[in-house]
C-alpha cells in the first residue's frame, strides 16, 4: 500500500505533539519519548493500554475486550501514546492507540498506525484494514482489496477475516463473487464485530 506521504504530514505532527515521533517513522526515532516525563509517572502504561483499549476480535489481546461504546478514548490514548513509546515492537498496542484515535476523530493517524501494525503483523490490524476498504471509510471502497486484507488477516490468526471474506464472495455484485468458497466459508461476519471497531 503506498501512501501520499504529504497527507501524513498532520499525522506526523500531531504524533510529535504527542512526543510519539517516531510512530511513524520507526522506534530509532521515537527514543526522545522514552524521557516524556508522563512516561516516568506512568505504572505500567502497556498493562494499561491493554486494559483500556483491548479489542475483542484481536487475538493477540491480552486483557477483557473494551466495547466500543465504553471506551475511555483520552485515557486509551495517553496509556497507549506511551505504551507504543516504550514498546515499539508489540503490533497489538499500536492497533489499540489508533483505536483510541479513530474514535476521537484522527483517522488520518489512526490509519497509518493501522498500517504500521499490519506491517508487524498485528491480524487485527489486517482485519480493521480490510474493513475500511470494504465500507469505503478514509479509502475508496475496493471490494478485491478488503478481500487480500481479510484473508491476510485469517492467515495470521483471526478467524473473522475469513468470516469477512465470506461476505465479499457471497455478495453477487461483488467482483470477487464466488458462491462455492461463500459456501465453504464459517458463515460470515456480523457488521457488530467491525461497527465496534
Amino acid at each position: 500500500m503506498i501512501l501520499d506521504l504529504a497527507a501524513l504530514r498532520p499525522a506526523r505532527l500531531l504524533l510529535a505533539s504527542l512526543g510519539l515521533a517516531g510512530a511513524l517513522c520507526g522506534p530509532a526515532l521515537g527514543k526522545a519519548a522514552h524521557d516524556a516525563p508522563a512516561l516516568a509517572a506512568a505504572r505500567d502504561p502497556v498493562a494499561d493500554c491493554d486494559r483500556l483499549a483491548a479489542w475483542a476480535p484481536d487475538p493477540e489481546r491480552r486483557a477483557e475486550p473494551v466495547a466500543g461504546p465504553a471506551l475511555a478514548a483520552e485515557a486509551a490514548r495517553a496509556a497507549c501514546v506511551a505504551a507504543v513509546a516504550r514498546r515499539p515492537d508489540l503490533a497489538r498496542l499500536r492497533l489499540q492507540l489508533a483505536r483510541a484515535l479513530w474514535r476521537q476523530g484522527e483517522e488520518a493517524v489512526a490509519y497509518a498506525l493501522l498500517e504500521q501494525a499490519a506491517q508487524q503483523g498485528s491480524p487485527a490490524a489486517w482485519l480493521v484494514l480490510g474493513a475500511l476498504f470494504d465500507e469505503g471509510r478514509h479509502v475508496r471502497q475496493d471490494d478485491v482489496v478488503a478481500l487480500l486484507h481479510y484473508l491476510e488477516a485469517a492467515r495470521r490468526g483471526a478467524p473473522e477475516g475469513m468470516r469477512a471474506a465470506a461476505g465479499i464472495w457471497g455478495d453477487p455484485a461483488s467482483p470477487s463473487h464466488d458462491a462455492r468458497l461463500a459456501a465453504m466459508a464459517p458463515g460470515t461476519l456480523e457488521a457488530a464485530v467491525l461497527s465496534d471497531w
